[in-house]
């Protein structure tokens, strides 16, 4: 992680996605991992930043929240269209008049 960091100019990671990774595998186990997608929007962080104190980091700013819910209704909602629109299941046929 440190080496791509680097290679972008960015600082090293401050999220995590262990939960991601545990929903993927429970839908594995059913063979449904292929109708998984994860959304993630950051509006606060699992560390502090450099020169940060914890205290301060858990404070944070109520506008990143809103651009994080913005984000992910942006990207999600752009998801969900272009899946109406492929009807990759032929769900439409089921529905056909």
């Amino acid at each position: 992680m440190a080496e791509l960091c680097e290679a972008y100019g960015i600082g090293p990671y401050v999220t995590t996605q262990m939960e991601d990774a545990a929903t993927a595998r429970a839908l594995e186990r059913f063979d449904l991992r292929d109708r998984y997608l994860s959304v993630r929007a950051v509006s606060n962080y699992d560390r502090p930043a450099p020169g940060e104190s914890v205290t301060e980091s858990f404070d944070g700013d109520p506008a990143s929240l809103a651009l994080a819910i913005d984000n992910a209704a942006r990207v999600g909602g752009w998801v969900v269209e272009e899946l109406i629109a492929a009807d990759p299941l032929d769900i439409g046929a089921e529905h056909a008049v």
